[in-house]
């Protein structure tokens, strides 16, 4: 579809209003989309502070209970099952935690609760390793229980002998998976979507909690981010659990926490868009008002540009932009009329024959040059030259040329005719076509007689030749003494290989120096004044023994 001039002027002053309008809307959305991120980080990192101070206080209350309730524990305890079944039963443990047991300092549990008639040792684990050797509280990171198979946090308390020796030790677990100080928190939301992941930390990080029960005990590694549900445009936030040495953090989905700035984006491309329509039509009827001075110079320029040597009235005496215009294109059409003159002019005058032909292999412009090289009269120019070519492949020529002048490729091709007059000539064309929004409108080209140059081509070919199989020996050397051709012969007697250079080699390194001498003063001086100079001299063979050679 073709647009008009003042439809194109209304689109551009529109895009230019829609640009600048749009920079600046675009400026404020990005500058207040980034306090609202900047806003929106700190209440997020606000909460994560609060939550992880709210549980390291929890877990800090959870391992003083425990403590205490060590300290009511002594080495009859550990050697009475009934003891350690009422300390078992208390009230606080139960209350508080999934699970307890007694465990001595070998690492075997001796009793729990609740019982499940198994004695398995945890001998290897590290949280019980860290307190048999330090006599300090611990807490576990994310394992395995034993007891039950399932992913929990163990805290676990010594119980020493009035003379610090370890008597035993006190643990308790919190099950990942049951509603407890862990498992409340990763059931609670985060307004619309968000919620709350513990990993640990160090080189390996471990999921300790995760609303996806499915990820607990499960990597948390930058690699295995995706494990994590959360994406790299979501909000995370994150604070540590000192008392654990946990990482907590709370995720909120990107659809949830950049809702607001969508919709104002929306709002805003919706405003831009009323915008552009408004000033699009008022600029258009504004345009249209501006411009009716052009049409009816439109109309005149059509006319002319159909018949360019018609003759056209145009305005230009108007002392306005049309009148202008209108003189500018005057001087225009009349500098073309002048150099289209000129080229014909120059064109007829070349010594090549130069063409142009259309895509069906017709020719539609011939200078005289290409007229006398075909021997054809111009009204036989437009196909003429195909009467020269022989009647038996007239047609596949003929066919070849068509294809040839379709086609972008440049055509570069020697062709041999018989002219009217009985001769033959044998012809050059080059040929480059004629591109048109990318298709092809044709060929213009030049052609060549290059009947003599050819022949004299095959003259000295033949000339080579016989220097070629020669047993003579041809020897050129410039006006410095410095070979430049060597035939067969003469490399073979002296020993210069058949492809090596000879460019390097001069007289002396063929001849002694007396008949270098002789060469240099006589028959220099005879071949200069006579035009040929005969004589025998010394020649150095290929083993530098001199032979006898007739010059």
């Amino acid at each position: 579809m073709r647009l008009t001039l003042r439809t194109r002027t209304a689109l551009s002053a529109t895009s230019l209003v829609l640009a600048l309008v749009g920079a600046t809307g675009w400026w404020q959305y990005r500058r207040l989309s980034d306090e609202y991120v900047k806003l929106m980080r700190e209440q997020q990192q606000a909460l994560t502070d609060n939550a992880a101070t709210d549980l390291d206080f929890k877990l800090g209350m959870y391992l003083a209970v425990l403590t205490r309730a060590a300290h009511q524990v002594d080495a009859k305890t550990f050697a009475d099952p009934a003891m350690q079944q009422r300390f078992l039963a208390d009230g606080d443990l139960r209350a508080m935690f999934d699970g307890a047991s007694l465990v001595t300092p070998d690492g075997t549990m001796i009793a729990t609760d609740p019982p499940n008639g198994r004695r398995p040792n945890v001998a290897e684990r590290d949280y019980f390793r860290r307190v048999r050797d330090t006599a300090e509280p611990a807490i576990s990171q994310p394992l395995r229980s034993k007891t039950r198979d399932q992913p929990a946090v163990v805290m676990a308390a010594p119980v020493t002998a009035p003379d610090g020796r370890l008597v035993g030790v006190v643990s308790a677990v919190l099950n990942l998976q049951n509603p407890n100080v862990l498992g409340n928190l990763s059931r609670a939301s985060v307004g619309q979507g968000g919620y709350y992941v513990i990993v640990t930390r160090g080189n390996a990080p471990v999921i300790v909690m995760h609303p996806d029960a499915t990820l607990l005990l499960t990597s948390a590694a930058p690699g295995a981010s995706a494990a994590l549900h959360a994406t790299e445009a979501d909000l995370v936030t994150h604070a540590t659990i000192r008392l654990a040495d946990w990482d907590l953090r709370v995720v909120m989905p990107a659809g949830t926490a950049y809702a607001p700035l969508e919709q104002a984006k929306k709002a805003l491309l919706l405003q831009l868009l009323g915008l552009g329509s408004g000033c699009a039509v008022l600029i258009w009827l504004a345009t249209a008002w501006l411009m009716r001075p052009f049409a009816a110079l439109g109309t005149a320029i059509r006319s002319l540009r159909r018949s360019p040597d018609s003759p056209v009235k145009l305005d230009l005496a108007t002392k306005d932009e049309r009148g202008d215009l209108a003189r500018e294109f005057d001087a225009l059409m009349t500098e073309l009329r002048e150099q289209r003159l000129a080229m014909a002019t120059v064109t007829d005058a070349s010594p090549l024959g130069l063409f142009r032909c259309d895509t069906d292999g017709r020719l539609s412009y011939v200078n005289d040059a290409y007229l006398a090289i075909h021997g054809l009269a111009r009204k036989d120019a437009a196909e003429g030259w195909l009467t020269l070519v022989r009647e038996d492949i007239r047609e596949q020529v003929r066919k070849e040329w068509v294809r040839l002048v379709n086609a972008p490729a440049p055509v570069n091709t020697v062709r041999r005719l018989h002219r009217l007059d009985g001769s033959n000539v044998l012809v050059s064309v080059r040929s480059r076509a004629v591109l048109v929004d990318g298709r092809v409108a044709g060929h213009v080209g030049t052609l060549l007689d290059i009947t003599e140059s050819t022949r004299a081509e095959r003259a000295l070919r033949t000339l080579t030749e016989i220097f070629t199989l020669s047993t003579d020996f041809v020897v050129q050397i410039d006006t410095k003494g410095r070979l430049t051709y060597m035939n067969p012969a003469a490399r073979r007697r002296t020993g210069v290989a058949p492809d090596a250079p000879v460019e390097h080699l001069t007289l002396a390194d063929f001849f002694p120096p007396r008949t270098l001498e002789r060469l240099l003063t006589e028959a220099a001086s005879t071949a200069i004044a006579e035009g040929v100079w005969v004589g025998e001299s010394q020649v150095w063979n290929a083993e530098h023994h001199e032979f006898p050679a007739s010059h």
